[in-house]
């Protein structure tokens, strides 16, 4: 994956905040392969709109990265999906590419799917890190959640946490 999206609603694209060399192989394939709003409509004989696919990369405090979470989704567009995912990956940042996508067709592209990384190695050699993978939860769980509380009860998207490892 040497090359940095170009779609506007995934991390590492032009809107985004992150830059591609900081979320490792595993983020790097995740907003590749973010599906498109055409793909949706194929499939789903619907009309739908680009999803939103973020990584928060490894570096920094939790709560940096709990306000860099809310960040990237606000700079992709996320808070204006009718659903946030939370997804937990594993130790090397992979999250599962089937629920991702049956998110994505699902929804007609109406969703915003982020993933905090907590490590860059495999889950077996992460182990010393969950503590720190469940705090980072929480905290952008709950960054995302009072961000939502501003907007309009009408227009929240709704909010769930995806775990593929912890």
């Amino acid at each position: 994956y040497p090359s940095p999206p170009t779609s506007e609603t995934v991390s590492c694209g032009p809107n985004s905040l992150i830059e591609f060399d900081a979320i490792g192989k595993e983020g790097r394939r995740f907003v590749l392969m973010a599906l498109h709003a055409q793909q949706i409509t194929n499939v789903m004989g619907e009309a739908a709109v680009d999803p939103v696919r973020a990584v928060i990369p490894r570096e920094g405090t939790i709560q940096e990265r709990a306000e860099l979470a809310v960040a990237e989704l606000e700079a992709l567009g996320g808070f204006e999906r009718s659903v946030i995912v939370v997804a937990s990956p594993t130790g090397v940042g992979y999250v599962n590419y089937v629920m991702a996508e049956a998110l994505e067709y699902l929804a007609r592209g109406n969703s915003a799917l982020i993933v905090p990384q907590y490590a860059m190695v495999p889950s077996a050699l992460a182990l010393d890190k969950t503590t720190e993978g469940t705090e980072l939860q929480a905290e952008v769980l709950g960054a995302i959640a009072q961000r939502i509380r501003r907007i309009p009860p009408a227009w929240r998207p709704r909010l769930y946490q995806f775990g593929e490892s912890l």
